[in-house]
């Protein structure tokens, strides 16, 4: 039997492209100036080209036998928050073949002297935490959702901890909290770059839990929140009861708090709280529906260079359980505070004997009214929706071309 002959056709004007070969697996433990590559093991390469896409310079790294056996390799020397594209090459008769490409991003340098632990979303964030010791900067990667889903305790052998929100992808690393502590004595504690869902529960709460069997004593010196957008909330900061609590500084900067239920900065409960300043720069503050402030001992809060908008329930900014409290001083400065109902007060009435009250270069949307207390807020005749872009949709970019410049989150302005 003889089979008919094949027949060809050859459109005019056509052609095709094959897909492009990958070897290289993954980039990974990206930090701000190293990375690992891991590509297929064993196969015919001979060379990286490491492009740095900002100065287009190009680095030229030989494969060795044992790197290709291995799979994976260590790069090093990288600039910060830096993107780069590296390829994999085998060179045939003088001309390179490329058998695999991928692009990543650097993050920002970590701190000096801190050790980095990279968390996975099958950790428990206790378990890797005990296994630490002296200042730590705990990683979330970048484009990474990670829940916790019982109280985070740092322990007294961490003597600094850094929450850190890996850059370089294309969303903000995400954690979903319960609540986080401290015990013992810490330099710093600082959560950056984060996109945080705080479950309505208190965000950092010191106070001692169900399961645990000493009350909290912890010294810190700074406690930092920056570049951060934390929602839900029932606290940012709360200090409920404890043996010694002692926070040298508490700083909100860069950041912006979704939807706080409660008092955002909650001392009050504590009769050993010394919190002796507390404040927030460069911060957009949504539908907070409990006082700013809740003051036991003496204390400076202040407000500066931030956006309020939807200022809820009934309480004032600053509140004190004590009139007889000395030492207490509120500033209010270059700050919007929008749609935030009426009869807006700076304090209560515990507050007003003794306390050193400032206001300068803070303007009022006219969807909200104020009592005495912010009296010398400056009345801006035009409601939120047409200072801002889309406020319930949390832009507040400045669309109107007569408000004040350089007041509020310089986000919505620059």
């Amino acid at each position: 039997e003889t089979a008919s002959p094949s027949k060809w056709v050859y459109p005019e004007n056509t052609s095709f492209k094959t897909k492009t070969e990958q070897l290289i697996e993954e980039i990974s433990t990206i930090t701000g100036s190293t990375a690992i590559i891991t590509w297929k093991k064993n196969q015919s390469v001979t060379h990286f080209l490491l492009t740095n896409t900002e100065t287009s310079a190009v680095t030229n790294i030989p494969i060795s036998a044992e790197m290709n056996a291995e799979g994976s390799y260590q790069l090093t020397d990288l600039a910060a928050s830096t993107t780069y594209t590296i390829g994999i090459y085998n060179t045939v008769n003088g001309e390179d073949i490329l058998r695999g490409e991928k692009s990543f991003q650097t993050t920002e340098n970590f701190p000096d002297g801190y050790t980095p632990v990279y968390l996975t979303a099958a950790d428990d964030p206790n378990e890797v935490l005990a296994a630490q010791s002296g200042n730590v900067v705990l990683v979330v990667p970048h484009s990474t959702a990670i829940t916790f889903s019982k109280t985070v305790i740092v322990p007294e052998a961490v003597t600094s901890i850094v929450f850190w929100g890996a850059s370089g992808g294309a969303e903000q690393a995400t954690m979903t909290t319960k609540t986080i502590l401290t015990l013992g004595n810490k330099d710093v504690v600082r959560f950056y770059n984060l996109n945080v869902d705080a479950q309505g529960d208190y965000f950092f709460n010191l106070q001692k839990g169900a399961d645990m069997t000493d009350d909290i004593s912890t010294n810190i010196n700074t406690l930092l929140i920056e570049s951060c957008t934390i929602s839900n909330s029932k606290s940012l900061v709360r200090a409920k009861e404890g043996i010694s609590i002692q926070i040298n500084k508490v700083s909100v900067s860069k950041s912006i708090i979704n939807g706080c239920s409660g008092d955002m900065f909650a001392y009050k409960e504590s009769t050993v709280a010394q919190i002796p300043v507390t404040e927030i720069t460069n911060s957009t503050l949504i539908k907070p529906q409990g006082r700013i402030f809740y003051a036991g001992n003496a204390a400076s809060f202040s407000i500066d260079y931030c956006t309020m908008y939807g200022w809820g329930g009934s309480k004032a900014m600053l509140e004190l359980g004590d009139k007889n409290t000395l030492g207490m001083s509120l500033a209010i400065k270059n700050t919007i505070l929008a749609n935030g109902g009426s009869n807006r007060k700076a304090h209560n009435a515990n507050a007003a004997a003794n306390l050193s009250l400032t206001i300068e270069k803070v303007y009022g949307t006219n969807d909200m009214t104020f009592h005495s207390t912010l009296g010398d807020v400056t009345k801006y005749d035009k409601p939120s929706t047409e200072v801002f872009e889309n406020p319930e949709e949390g832009n507040f970019k400045i669309i109107d071309a007569l408000f004040p410049s350089s007041i509020g989150d310089p986000r919505w302005t620059e």
